[in-house]
């Protein structure tokens, strides 16, 4: 597996991962699912404020979180490398470089 799926895949992991964390506390704190789409929306954009994942955890709230997806927004694999660098994704090998 090269790199950039490497860091693909864990950016992928990240992003569901992240969602689930959040909408979990949401649910914890109020009833999240009661509310209406575009409540909902407001609820998790206040939740996970300012984030270069932004459009893709909205995408992994509402179950349209594809690989397709994913890979059409990040059209290169500098923008892939930023992304996750920003949220703090490392490979193994970017580990074991340092």
């Amino acid at each position: 597996m090269e790199q950039g799926d490497r860091t693909f895949e864990a950016l992928l992991n990240f992003i569901r991962e992240e969602n689930e964390r959040v909408l979990a506390k949401l649910r914890a704190e109020c009833d999240f699912d009661g509310m209406s789409p575009a409540k909902q929306g407001s609820r998790y954009t206040a939740e996970i404020g300012s984030t270069p994942i932004a459009g893709a955890l909205h995408l992994a709230r509402k179950g349209k979180l594809a690989d397709s997806r994913l890979r059409g927004w990040l059209k290169t694999p500098e923008t892939l490398f930023e992304v996750a660098a920003k949220v703090g994704i490392r490979t193994e090998d970017e580990k074991r470089a340092h």
